[in-house]
């Protein structure tokens, strides 16, 4: 599973960041040279290079976010997706309504890691793939189990399609020892529930 998400992510930042800096070297000669000939335009051209390396800064610390989460570790769940369902929201220019109800509390890293991914990949899945405009997101802390529905419009999906980090849904639930449900109402809203089993943190101590 670590190693697909790798090989994922190193294809992202060959084909993304790895690329645009390739860009910026070109475009630094191209404004060096340019400085003794015709100033205004070089002037022109390094402005364009400063808002490609802010782009390429603004990717990678993206897929530094994908890697690993740093505020995940630091501050739990729960902030990490706030942090996260904004970004998608000011990306995409669409609607997440996200709402954690019950006691949240720190899990064993490894779970909170796959929680999040599991969906992280829901999310992307559903917009885009599914074209959702308006999401729902409810956690739901309960003494032994975590509830997570997501709802949304769009187009429905298979149940166990392969998700972007090139897994299939099946798969991550598997990790956690999770069910689902997946079905789409009448009123053509998809809805996806998980029920999570909690492990204590001292859980991971063997």
């Amino acid at each position: 599973t670590q190693e697909e998400e790798r090989r994922r992510i190193a294809r992202q930042v060959h084909d993304g960041p790895a690329q645009a800096m390739a860009n910026v070297v070109l475009q630094s000669e191209i404004s060096e040279r340019l400085y003794s000939v015709d100033q205004d335009r070089s002037r022109k051209e390094l402005a364009a290079l400063r808002q490609m390396v802010n782009k390429t800064l603004q990717e990678l610390r993206g897929f530094i976010f994908e890697l690993r989460p740093m505020i995940l570790d630091d501050l739990g769940l729960v902030p990490t997706l706030r942090r996260y369902i904004q970004t998608l929201m000011d990306k995409h220019g669409i609607r997440i309504d996200f709402s954690s109800t019950g006691r949240d509390r720190r899990l064993p890293s490894a779970d909170e890691v796959a929680i999040f991914r599991l969906i992280q990949d829901s999310l992307v899945e559903r917009i885009e793939r599914g074209d959702a405009k308006d999401i729902v997101l409810g956690m739901t802390w309960k003494d032994e189990a975590l509830e997570i529905l997501l709802q949304s419009d769009g187009k429905d999906l298979p149940s166990d399609g392969e998700v972007a980090s090139g897994l299939r849904r099946s798969e991550r639930l598997e990790l956690l020892k999770a069910e689902s449900t997946h079905e789409t109402r009448p009123d053509g809203t998809v809805v996806l529930q998980v029920t999570v089993p909690i492990r204590a943190v001292s859980a991971m101590i063997t």
